[in-house]
């Protein structure tokens, strides 16, 4: 697997695991230096608004299945993720 950032192996405790209120260790989300993401403060914002008003809608998350990691030189994440929201 190549990846063009640190992807969190040995940066992070346990970093496959989607964890908001993790404090160690830089985000390197949007890059940094000359190839700071554009988008990168308006995804910030995004998230700032929409995760609070996820949060206060849905009292239950709940993975279901297996996650699917996509595996993408610049593109980390899942390709599936199925989730039950209630």
């Amino acid at each position: 697997m190549t990846h063009p950032l640190p992807s969190g192996r040995g940066a992070f405790n346990d970093p496959g695991r989607l964890d908001l209120t993790r404090s160690e260790g830089a985000n390197l989300a949007f890059s940094a230096g000359p190839h700071f993401c554009m988008g990168g403060n308006l995804a910030r914002l995004e998230a700032a608004v929409l995760f609070p008003a996820f949060l206060e809608r849905f009292s239950s998350i709940e993975v279901v299945g297996t996650p699917v990691r996509r595996d993408a030189i610049g593109l980390n994440g899942y390709e599936e993720l199925q989730l039950v929201l209630a």
